[in-house]
C-alpha cells in the first residue's frame, strides 16, 4: 500500500479522497431526498400512520436533509480550505512558537495545544448549525424543548469535558506511541480499549448526570419490568427515568452496567407515549441484544478497526514525505495521525458499511429474540416509535445501506410477522 502511495503526493490523494467521499454522499443523499418528495401515502404504509402524519414525517425529512447537506457542504469546504491553503501546518508552527515562548520543547504539550486549537475552530465553525438545527429545525416540528440557557449550559459542560478528556488520552496515545517502538500499535490498541472501558464505567454515574436528572421507577412500571427481567434472567438492579423531555420530545431506552449489574434506563417520553405492554416489548428487544452478546461483538468490531488504523500508521509515521507532502517541516505523532486518518477514508467508508451490515443483523436477531420470550406488542411499540418520531418511512435500499444502523420500519415488520408465523406454527 505504502509503496503505490509513495509515487503520488499525499496531499492530493487526501484531496480525492476527501472530495470522492463527499460527492458519493451527496448521490446517495439525493436518492434518498427523493423519497421524501412523495406527498401520497403508499398502499403498504396505510396500516402504519395516516395522511396526516405521513406528511408530517416527509417534510421533516426533508428539512433535515437539507439542513445535513448544506451543514456538511460548509464542513467540507471548511476541511477543504484548511488542506489546500496549509492551514494546518500554520495551526501546528504557531503551537510550537507558544509552547517554546514558555521555555519549552515538548511534543506533547505542543500537540494538546494543536489539538484544542483545532477543536474550537470546529466548535465555532458548527455552533451556528448546533443552534439553526435546534431552535429553527427541531422547534418547527415540536421537538426542541431545550431553552437557550440550557443550550449554552450543555455547550460549556460539552468543552470542558472535551478538554479534560481528550488532553490525558491524547498525552498518553503520543507517549505510548514513541516509546514502544516498532509493535507501538499493540500498546496503543490497548490503551484506547482500556480508555474506552473507564469512559463506559464512569459516564452513568458521573456525566451524564452534568445533563439529566435521574430518578428511580417506582409503581405499576418497574413491577413490571422487573417481572420480565426476572422472567427472562436480565440482571437488571435498577430502572430510572431521565428528563429527556426538557430537551427534545425524541423517545429511547437502554441499558448500561459491566457483568450481573445491569441498570435500565427509560427516557421520561417513552414512558408518557407507550403503554406497558409496548414498553416491555421495547425493553424485550434491548434485553435480547445482552442475551446474543450483540455489545461485545461491536466492541471486538471496533478493535479489529483500530487494530488495523494503529498498525497500518506504523508504515507512516516517520515518513518524511508524507509530512511534507502536507506542509509540515518534519514529523510530529498527533501529526501523523491526522494525516494518516485522511488516507485511511476509504476503509473508514467501508468498514462504516459492514459495521451496518452486522449492526442491522442483530436487530432482527434482538426482534426474534424478543418474540421468543412472549413479547406481543413489538410491532404496535417499533411503529409508534417511527411515528412520533417522525422518522423516515420511505428509505432507499442504497442509503440505508449507507447510514441505517437499523433495519428501515417496513423491514423490520415483515421480518417480526414471519417470525411471529413460525413461531405460531410451532406451538400448534
Amino acid at each position: 500500500m505504502k509503496a503505490f502511495l509513495e509515487n503520488f503526493n499525499y496531499l492530493h490523494i487526501a484531496l480525492t479522497f476527501l472530495i470522492s467521499e463527499f460527492a458519493f454522499k451527496l448521490y446517495i443523499n439525493y436518492r434518498q431526498f427523493k423519497n421524501y418528495k412523495i406527498r401520497v401515502i403508499p398502499e403498504q404504509l396505510k396500516s402504519i400512520t395516516n395522511e396526516k402524519e405521513f406528511e408530517h414525517s416527509q417534510k421533516y425529512s426533508a428539512d433535515k436533509m437539507i439542513f445535513k447537506t448544506i451543514s456538511s457542504t460548509y464542513g467540507f469546504i471548511f476541511n477543504i480550505t484548511f488542506l489546500a491553503y496549509n492551514i494546518i501546518p500554520m495551526i501546528w508552527n504557531k503551537s510550537e512558537m507558544l509552547v517554546k515562548e514558555f521555555g519549552y520543547d515538548n511534543e506533547i504539550i505542543v500537540s494538546n495545544i494543536f489539538i484544542m486549537a483545532i477543536l474550537m475552530f470546529n466548535n465555532i465553525i458548527g455552533l451556528p448549525f448546533d443552534y439553526y438545527e435546534t431552535f429553527f429545525l427541531e422547534e418547527k416540528y415540536g421537538f426542541n424543548k431545550t431553552t437557550k440557557f440550557l443550550f449554552i449550559k450543555d455547550k460549556i459542560i460539552q468543552n470542558l469535558l472535551l478538554v479534560v478528556l481528550t488532553i490525558p488520552i491524547c498525552s498518553a496515545l503520543i507517549f505510548v506511541i514513541q516509546w514502544a517502538g516498532e509493535h507501538f500499535w499493540i500498546y496503543a490498541l490497548g490503551l484506547v480499549f482500556g480508555f474506552s472501558m473507564v469512559l463506559i464505567t464512569i459516564y452513568p454515574t458521573f456525566i451524564a448526570p452534568l445533563f439529566n436528572k435521574y430518578k428511580p421507577v417506582e409503581g405499576e412500571i418497574k413491577d413490571a419490568i422487573m417481572e420480565l427481567a426476572d422472567k427472562v434472567k436480565f440482571p437488571a438492579t435498577k430502572i430510572y427515568e431521565v428528563d429527556s423531555s426538557k430537551r427534545s420530545g425524541h423517545m429511547n431506552a437502554y441499558f448500561y452496567g459491566f457483568f450481573k449489574n445491569k441498570r435500565i434506563v427509560l427516557y421520561d417520553t417513552l414512558i408518557k407515549e407507550m403503554s406497558i405492554p409496548e414498553l416491555l416489548s421495547v425493553l424485550a428487544h434491548e434485553f435480547s441484544h445482552y442475551f446474543c452478546n450483540h455489545t461485545t461483538y461491536l466492541i471486538i468490531f471496533q478493535q479489529i478497526y483500530l487494530a488495523q488504523f494503529f498498525y497500518l500508521f506504523g508504515f507512516f509515521i516517520n515518513d518524511s514525505k508524507l509530512y511534507n507532502d502536507f506542509g509540515f517541516s518534519q514529523p510530529a505523532t498527533i501529526i501523523g495521525l491526522l494525516l494518516f486518518q485522511m488516507l485511511n477514508t476509504p476503509f473508514d467508508t467501508l468498514f462504516s458499511f459492514i459495521m451496518n451490515v452486522f449492526s442491522r443483523k442483530f436487530e432482527y436477531q434482538a426482534d426474534e429474540h424478543a418474540l421468543k420470550f412472549g413479547c406481543e406488542h413489538l410491532i404496535p411499540a417499533l411503529v409508534k416509535l417511527h411515528v412520533k418520531d417522525r422518522a423516515a418511512l420511505i428509505v432507499d435500499p442504497l442509503y440505508s445501506a449507507m447510514h441505517y444502523t437499523h433495519p428501515t420500519l417496513l423491514e423490520r415488520i415483515d421480518y417480526i410477522k414471519k417470525v411471529e408465523k413460525t413461531l405460531s406454527a410451532k406451538n400448534k
